[in-house]
């Protein structure tokens, strides 16, 4: 247990004071409620002080032990039962007329999340039931090369990798298809943020509504060295949560490397597009992301940065490209998703 960790979640008031605000909202007096991943128990708390006459807690931390004694202490251990495991291996014991459950990743969904809501929604959450919060939103904006050189650079240069008999752009080939999990100021971006559309997240997203697409229009000459890509929870009857570059909060932005850099001048237009290839259950799995220039363009999937051998991992690439491309080919009509200029929103 790291209890220094949970209590770091405290502080971010602007988070919690959200998603209070939408648990009241949401839940009605007589409700039951599950709360997945409960931490210290705050959003249980603030369950049945709406007027749920049950709450189930779940986390496979031990901190869900230090949260029972919380209840037992403000006078609330009656209606919450704390279980520790693994949801939805745990069975809580369904069906419930709400579930909380805010733990998501800086892309918002992977594979592994993917299964666990859809398989533990469906079973416990009742056809009418409400989900805080219900939907989300995706962002995409360039990020300048001198803010993410450190993640993709092998910190030598290729003549010296050479000589010791390391193949300096191959080994960049599988730093520059590393996606990392970062900490952005708002000044790392080269460009205004393209906001996507609001995601439902019950069910939660596959990978064509995790799709994002866009452009802008270059007004400065600038190096592109990555894409960020980070996420808006957006409760129902409470302010949205974001861990936008430059905000406070547990998350961190999604960084995909564009390497080598890009070079982009004033008129130039930018395109990037990033996607999710489906596992065989159709869940959202790999990342797979291109950068255009009138002059050139990056491609890169999170294959390359696997220990596969080269051939599986050209071929890899190269089903992933024709995909892209085929999507490129076709158009906005293709997502769904028109081009955004730099000099304005989506949304």
């Amino acid at each position: 247990m790291n209890l220094r960790y949970f209590t770091s979640l405290l502080r971010d008031e602007d988070r919690l004071r959200a998603m209070v605000t939408a648990i009241r909202a949401a839940v009605r007096p007589g409700d039951r409620v599950l709360d997945i991943g409960t931490g210290l128990g705050t959003f249980a708390f603030a369950a049945v002080e709406a007027g749920a006459s049950e709450v189930v807690a779940i986390d496979h931390d031990p901190v869900v032990h230090l949260a029972e004694e919380l209840a037992r202490r403000n006078g609330t251990g009656d209606r919450i039962r704390f279980v520790r495991g693994s949801y939805p291996e745990v069975d809580p014991g369904g069906p419930f007329d709400v579930a909380i459950f805010e733990d998501y990743v800086a892309g918002l969904m992977t594979a592994e999340l993917h299964e666990m809501l859809d398989v533990g929604l469906r079973r416990d959450l009742r056809p009418d039931g409400r989900l805080v919060p219900g939907r989300a939103r995706l962002h995409l904006a360039p990020v300048l090369a001198s803010d993410c050189d450190s993640l993709v650079r092998t910190g030598t240069n290729d003549g010296w990798l050479e000589e010791i008999r390391l193949d300096g752009p191959f080994l960049r080939l599988r730093l520059g298809s590393l996606t990392e999990k970062f900490d952005l100021g708002p000044g790392a971006l080269a460009g205004l943020p393209w906001d996507g559309p609001s995601i439902h997240l019950n069910p939660p997203p596959g990978p064509r509504e995790l799709e994002i697409a866009a452009s802008w229009e270059v007004a400065t000459e600038e190096w592109i060295g990555g894409l960020a890509v980070w996420m808006t929870l957006e409760p129902v009857g409470a302010p949205a949560i974001s861990n936008a570059p430059g905000a406070d909060g547990p998350w961190r932005q999604w960084l995909l490397p564009v390497d080598p850099a890009i070079h982009v001048v004033p008129g130039d237009r930018l395109e990037a597009r990033v996607a999710r290839d489906p596992d065989p259950a159709g869940r959202p799995r790999w990342a797979r992301w291109q950068v255009r220039t009138p002059r050139e363009q990056v491609f890169r999937h999170e294959f390359g940065g696997l220990l596969m051998g080269p051939e599986m991992l050209q071929s890899a690439l190269d089903a992933a490209r024709a995909e892209l491309d085929a999507d490129a080919g076709a158009g906005p009509d293709a997502t769904g998703v028109p081009p955004r200029d730099a000099g304005g929103r989506g949304g």
